[in-house]
C-alpha cells in the first residue's frame, strides 16, 4: 500500500512525525512539499516580522487619518490589478504541465508568449492610466487632491508587478521557490527602512508626507517582481528556448476553448473580489472613513501571520495538485488534499483559539488604545481566516478540475452580501461580516462538493471519464 493511500489524514501526519513514506513516489512528492513549505514558512516569518515592526512603527509614529490614507492607496493598487489584471498564473499552472507531458513545445511557447504579452499590456494600461488619471480619482473618490502624487509614486511598481503571476507559476513549477522567496524578504526589508530612516528625518523637520511611505511600498514591491521576473524568463530559455518558428500561437489552437474558458472564469474572480476584503477596503475608504479603514486593516495586519502560513502551504501543494490531476492520479490526489484539510484544521483551530486569548494585549503591543474599538473586526476576521486556512488546497484543486464556474457563482453571492452592508451603512465591522459570510458560503456549496466529488472518483476509479469531459 502506498504512502498516500493509506488512512486518511495521516499522509501529513507521518510527515510531521517524520516518518519516511515506503513508496519513492510519494516520497519525492512529500520531500518537495516538506522542503517548499519550509522555503516558504521562514520567508513568510521574516516578511510578518517585517510587516509587523512596519505596523508597529507606523501606528506609533503618525495620525491614524494618515494610516488610513497609507491603506486606502496600498488597497486601491491591490484593487485594480485584481480588477483588471489577468490570472496567467492559473493558466500556466493548469497547462503547462500537460504541455510538457505531450512534449507539446509549440504549444508551450505559444503560452508563454501569450501569458507574457497579456501581462504587460495589463501592467502598462494599469500604470500609464493612473499617471494621467490620479488627479481625477484623488479629488472624485477621496475628496483629497495631496493624494494624488502618492497615487501615481506606486504606480510605477506595477509595470514590474503585472509580471507577478507569470513569475510565480513558473518559479513554482520548476521547484524554484528560494528564488521568489528572498526577493520578497528583500524587498520588504528595503521597504521597512525607507520608512525608517524617513520617520527619523521626519522628527526633524515635524512634518509628515506620506508620499514617501508610499514610495518606499513602491520600492519594495518592484524589487520582489523585477527579480522573480528575470530568473523566469532566463530559466525558461534554458530548459525550452524562446526561438520560435512560425508563429506560436497557431500551435494553441486545438485548446483554444479550454484555454478560454480558464482565463475567463479564473479572472472572473477578479471582477468578483469588488466584493471582497481587498474591494470593500475601496468602498470602506470612499463611503466611511479613514478611521475605519485603518481598524480593518489593522484586523487584517493581525491575520497576516495565519494567512502566510496558508498561502504558502498553497504555494507547496499547486504545482503537486497541478501535476497529480495531469496524470491521473485521483487517488493520491484525494489523500494529499484529505491530509492537508485534517492537518490544517488541527493546526488552524489552536492557532485561532491563542489569537481570542491575546487579541486585547497583542493589539496594545502593536498599536494604540485608539485601536481597540476595532476588536470585533478582529474577531470576525479570525474565524474567516480560519475557514480559509482549512479550505487551503481547494482553489488549485478547482482550477485542476475545471470547476471555475460553479465557484465564481457562489463568490458571486458577496454582491448580495455587501448590497445589504451598504444599505446599513457600511463600516469596518460589517465589511468583516460580508467577508465572513463569503468565506461560508464558497466553503459550503463550492469546495465540500469538489471534495465529495473527488473521494468518490478515487474510491470508484472514475477518472478517464472525467478528464474527457
Amino acid at each position: 500500500m502506498s504512502y498516500l493511500s493509506s488512512k486518511p489524514g495521516s499522509s501529513i501526519i507521518a510527515l510531521l512525525q517524520k516518518k519516511i513514506p515506503k513508496n519513492r513516489e510519494d516520497k519525492l512528492l512529500f520531500n518537495r512539499i516538506f522542503k517548499n513549505f519550509s522555503i516558504g514558512f521562514i520567508g513568510s516569518v521574516s516578511i510578518a516580522m517585517i510587516g509587523i515592526g512596519r505596523t508597529v512603527l507606523l501606528t506609533k509614529s503618525i495620525p491614524i487619518e494618515n494610516f488610513g490614507k497609507i491603506l486606502i492607496i496600498l488597497n486601491f493598487f491591490t484593487v485594480l490589478s485584481s480588477f483588471f489584471g489577468l490570472r496567467v498564473n492559473d493558466v500556466l499552472y493548469r497547462f503547462l504541465p500537460q504541455f510538457e507531458k505531450e512534449q507539446n513545445i509549440g504549444a508551450l511557447r505559444g503560452l508563454l508568449y501569450s501569458c507574457l504579452g497579456l501581462s504587460l499590456i495589463v501592467g502598462l494600461l494599469i500604470g500609464i492610466g493612473i499617471v494621467i488619471l490620479s488627479p481625477w480619482i484623488s479629488i472624485r473618490f477621496y475628496n483629497d487632491a495631496a493624494l494624488t502624487w502618492p497615487f501615481r509614486i506606486y504606480s510605477v511598481a506595477m509595470l514590474a508587478y503585472c509580471f507577478d503571476g507569470f513569475n510565480t507559476a513558473i518559479l513554482r513549477l520548476y521547484d524554484r521557490f528560494v528564488c521568489l522567496l528572498v526577493p520578497q524578504v528583500v524587498g520588504s526589508g528595503l521597504t521597512f527602512l525607507v520608512i525608517i530612516v524617513y520617520l527619523l528625518l521626519l522628527k526633524a523637520s515635524n512634518c509628515c508626507e506620506i508620499g514617501w511611505i508610499i514610495a518606499a511600498f513602491a520600492a519594495g514591491a518592484f524589487i520582489q517582481s523585477i527579480v522573480p521576473f528575470i530568473i523566469s524568463i532566463k530559466l525558461i530559455g534554458e530548459k525550452h528556448g524562446w526561438k520560435s518558428k512560425g508563429n506560436p500561437l497557431f500551435a494553441l489552437r486545438p485548446y483554444k476553448r479550454l484555454l478560454a474558458s480558464n482565463l475567463f472564469h479564473t479572472n472572473l474572480v477578479g471582477y468578483l473580489k469588488i466584493a471582497s476584503d481587498n474591494g470593500g477596503v475601496f468602498l470602506l475608504g470612499v463611503l466611511s472613513t479613514p478611521i475605519q479603514v485603518a481598524y480593518f486593516g489593522i484586523a487584517q495586519q493581525m491575520m497576516a501571520p495565519l494567512k502566510l502560513i496558508k498561502v504558502n502551504i498553497q504555494n507547496a501543494i499547486t504545482p503537486e495538485i497541478m501535476r497529480l490531476w495531469s496524470r491521473k492520479e485521483v487517488t493520491q490526489l484525494y489523500a494529499l488534499i484529505n491530509g492537508v484539510v485534517r492537518s490544517t484544521a488541527m493546526w488552524g483551530g489552536v492557532a485561532v483559539v491563542f489569537m481570542v486569548i491575546i487579541i486585547k494585549p497583542l493589539l496594545l503591543i502593536i498599536t494604540t488604545s485608539a485601536y481597540i474599538s476595532a476588536i470585533p473586526t478582529v474577531c470576525l476576521m479570525i474565524l474567516a481566516g480560519f475557514l480559509n486556512f482549512i479550505s487551503t488546497s481547494f482553489y488549485p484543486l478547482t482550477v485542476a478540475m475545471d470547476k471555475m464556474p460553479r465557484r465564481n457563482m457562489i463568490v458571486g453571492l458577496r454582491i448580495f452580501y455587501l448590497g445589504a452592508a451598504l444599505f446599513i451603512g457600511l463600516n469596518s465591522f460589517l465589511l468583516a461580516a460580508v467577508h465572513l459570510l463569503g468565506v461560508i458560503s464558497v466553503r459550503l456549496f463550492s469546495d465540500l462538493p469538489l471534495f465529495l466529488r473527488l473521494r468518490s472518483m478515487s474510491q470508484t476509479g472514475e477518472v478517464k471519464t472525467i478528464l474527457n469531459q
